[in-house]
C-alpha cells in the first residue's frame, strides 16, 4: 500500500511544517511534498489525515470495559427478545439487567481488586458498554446493507402487493365511509370482526423499470383469485390505448409469500410464461418500489376520498375513480430516477419486449388449480369436490386414473388430457345431481327402464373382436358360438404351431464335449419288516388275506421285503401259488 511506500517521518515533518506555515503558505508546502513524493494532492491529504488520527493521544481507559463480553451478549439477547413484532420495545435496559442479575446470569458489576467490594454498574454504563461492543439493540436493529437491483426494460419486472385499505371500508348498501381509528384498534377484535366482510383490499402493481403504478380494489380479503384477476387486468389492453397505453405480459412478477403466491397464481403465471419470484419473509426492500407505490396511492388518491366518499356506492364505482386518477398520475408525475413521467418512460418499450395476448384469449380461464388424479368408478364417475361424469371422455374406462382440476373463478371442473405434444386439453365435466335419498337424480327408475351407459371405446372394440373370433355378425350369435362344445376360435382354421412346423432349422454338426464325471444316484428301496408286510398285504387282499401266510413270508424274506417283492407275492397268489412261491398241493 501507499502507506508502506512513503517515509512516515517525512510526512510527519510536512504535517508540522504545514501547521506552522503562515496564512496562504500551506499550499506551497503541500505542492513541494507532492513533487518530492510523486503523488497527487488528494493522496497526500489522505495519508496526512491517517497520521493525524494515529498521532492523537489515546485515553488511558480506552478499550477497557467493566462489563465482560460474555455478559454483554446475554444482556443484548434479552433486550432483542423484548421487541414485539410491531417493533415496539417491551424491555428497558435497567429492567433487563435487574432480571438477569436476579436469575444469576450476570453480575454487571465493578470489582475492587483491593477490597473485593462489588459495585453494580449503572444502566448508562451498561448501555455504553453495549455500544462499544456493537451489541446495543439500536445498533443490531439497523437495516442490513442492500443492493439496488435493476430491470432491463419496461414490462421486464412487475412488483405486486396487496394490503387492507385501513382508511376506508364499504358497508353493504352504503357509500364509502372513512374508518374511525377505534374501529381498527388492535385491542378491539370485536370491531374488526364487524367489518371483516366489508373491508376493501387494495392491489398495487408497479413496472420496475418505468415506475408506472397501477392499482385496483377488491372486496373482503387478499386471495389467489383476486391476485389472478388483478394480474389479468394489468395485462389486458384498456379501453382507450391512446390515453392508457400500459399493457402486456411481463417476464417476471415479484410478490410476497402468502395468497399472492398461491398455487393458483403460480400455475396462472406458468401458462403465461411469467417467472413468479416470491420474496423471502422479512425482506421488504426486495420489492420496495411497490411498497412505496402503496404509500403514493394512499397519499395522492385515497386522501381525496374523504371529500367524495359519500358518492361512491360500490367497488366498481371506486375502481372507476381509481382508473381515471392513475392515468392522470402516470402521465403527469415525473419519476425521480428516469426524469420522465411514468407513462413516457414505459413508452420506450420495444416491440420484442412487449408481449401481447390475443383479445380472444380468456385469461381468467387459465387460472386452474393443480391437477389431481382421480380413479374412475364403475358408474363412470369420479369424486372431486362432488361427483362428476366422465363417460364422454375419449378412451376412458372403469378403473382408469383421470387428471382433474377446477377454476375457482368460474366454478368449472375439468378433466385434463395430455396430448402427444405434452400440451394440456381441458374438457368440462358435468356434475352428478344427488336427490334427497342420495341417489343419482338422473338414474333410471326400477321398473320403468334400465338404461345403461353408452358403449365406451373399449366396449365397442370388445364386441368387434368377439365377432371376428367367432365368425358372426352380432354379439348374441358370438355368445352362442362360444357356448358350443368343442368351440375353437376362427372355426379351428388357425394352426398355432404352423410356423414351428414349417420353419426349416439349419442342421449343425454335434460338438465334442468333456465327460463331467457325473453318475446317477443309487436308490435303495425301503425293506418292510414282518408287521409292515402283513399290513401291506392285508390292505391289498382285504377279505382274501390269511394270517397263515406270515410263516411262509418270513421264510421267503428273512430280512424283510420291498414293495416290488410283495407285488410278486400277490402275483404268485393270483396264479394259485402259496405266499412262499410254491405250487399248492392238489387234493387226491
Amino acid at each position: 500500500m501507499f502507506m508502506a511506500s512513503l517515509d512516515t517521518a517525512y510526512l510527519v515533518g510536512i504535517m508540522h511544517e504545514a501547521d506552522n506555515a503562515g496564512h496562504g503558505k500551506k499550499g506551497d508546502v503541500y505542492k513541494r511534498a507532492c513533487a518530492f513524493l510523486g503523488v497527487s494532492l488528494q493522496t497526500l491529504h489522505r495519508e496526512l489525515s491517517m497520521i493525524r488520527v494515529n498521532s492523537r493521544k489515546r485515553r488511558a481507559d480506552a478499550g477497557n470495559h467493566q462489563l465482560s463480553l460474555a455478559e454483554a451478549h446475554i444482556i443484548s439477547a434479552y433486550l432483542m427478545e423484548g421487541y414485539r413484532q410491531n417493533n415496539k420495545k417491551m424491555v428497558a435496559i435497567g429492567e433487563a439487567v435487574a432480571s438477569l442479575r436476579a436469575n444469576g446470569l450476570i453480575l454487571a458489576a465493578n470489582v475492587d481488586t483491593d477490597t473485593g467490594e462489588l459495585t453494580e454498574l449503572s444502566d448508562s454504563a451498561v448501555a455504553r458498554a453495549l455500544r462499544s461492543y456493537n451489541l446495543h439493540p439500536e445498533q443490531l436493529r439497523r437495516p442490513a446493507p442492500h443492493v439496488n437491483l435493476r430491470s432491463k426494460h419496461p414490462n421486464h419486472v412487475w412488483q405486486i402487493d396487496a394490503s387492507v385499505c385501513t382508511l376506508y371500508y364499504l358497508p353493504t348498501g352504503e357509500s364509502l365511509i372513512e374508518t374511525n381509528q377505534a374501529v381498527h384498534y388492535k385491542n378491539k377484535p370485536g370491531n374488526l370482526e364487524k367489518i371483516s366482510q366489508q373491508r376493501v383490499i387494495r392491489y398495487v402493481g408497479t413496472d420496475h423499470c418505468s415506475g408506472v403504478i397501477r392499482w385496483r380494489y377488491f372486496p373482503h380479503s387478499e386471495s389467489g383469485e383476486h391476485t389472478v384477476q388483478f394480474i389479468a387486468w394489468m395485462i389486458k389492453p384498456k379501453a382507450a390505448l391512446t390515453l392508457d397505453p400500459f399493457y402486456g405480459v411481463p417476464f417476471i412478477i415479484q410478490v410476497d409469500p402468502g395468497a399472492t403466491s398461491a398455487g393458483l397464481v403460480q400455475r396462472f403465471c406458468d401458462r403465461l410464461g411469467i417467472e413468479l419470484h416470491v420474496n423471502k419473509p422479512g425482506a421488504p426492500r426486495s420489492k420496495g418500489q411497490v411498497e412505496n407505490g402503496n404509500n403514493l396511492v394512499e397519499v395522492n388518491f385515497e386522501q381525496g376520498l374523504r371529500f367524495c366518499g359519500h358518492k361512491i356506492k360500490s367497488i366498481a364505482d371506486l375502481n372507476r375513480h381509481a382508473d381515471v386518477y392513475q392515468r392522470y398520475f402516470n402521465a403527469t408525475r415525473k419519476h425521480t430516477r428516469t426524469g420522465m413521467t411514468r407513462t413516457e418512460g414505459w413508452l420506450h418499450i420495444k416491440p420484442h419486449e412487449l408481449r401481447t395476448v390475443n383479445e380472444a384469449v380468456d385469461l381468467l380461464a387459465l387460472a386452474t388449480s393443480k391437477p389431481e388424479s382421480r380413479k374412475v368408478s364403475g358408474d363412470l364417475t369420479i369424486s372431486y369436490k362432488g361427483k362428476w361424469k366422465v363417460g364422454k371422455l375419449p378412451f376412458v374406462q372403469v378403473g382408469d386414473d383421470v387428471l382433474v382440476c377446477d377454476n375457482p373463478l368460474n366454478g368449472m371442473v375439468m378433466a385434463v388430457i395430455m396430448g402427444d405434444d405434452d400440451r394440456e386439453t381441458y374438457v368440462e365435466l358435468e356434475q352428478v345431481t344427488i336427490n334427497e335419498w342420495g341417489f343419482n337424480a338422473d338414474g333410471p327408475v326400477i321398473g320403468n327402464n334400465y338404461a345403461s351407459h353408452a358403449d365406451t371405446v373399449a366396449d365397442t372394440n370388445r364386441k368387434l373382436v368377439a365377432q371376428i373370433a367367432t365368425g358372426t355378425t352380432n354379439l348374441d350369435d358370438a355368445k352362442k358360438v362360444r357356448s358350443r362344445k368343442g368351440y375353437a376360435p376362427f372355426e379351428g382354421k388357425i394352426d398355432p404351431f404352423k410356423v414351428a412346423n414349417e420353419t426349416e432349422i439349419q442342421t449343425v454338426l454335434p460338438k465334442r464335449g468333456t465327460d463331467a464325471g457325473l453318475e446317477s444316484p443309487t436308490r435303495e428301496l425301503h425293506r418292510m419288516n414282518r408287521v409292515q408286510m402283513a399290513k401291506w398285504l392285508a390292505g391289498r387282499l382285504r377279505d382274501d388275506y390269511d394270517p397263515a401266510m406270515l410263516p411262509d413270508l418270513a421264510k421267503r424274506f428273512p430280512d424283510g421285503a420291498t414293495e416290488p417283492e410283495l407285488e410278486q407275492v400277490l402275483a404268485d397268489l393270483a396264479a394259485g401259488r402259496s405266499a412262499a412261491g410254491r405250487a399248492k398241493l392238489q387234493a387226491v
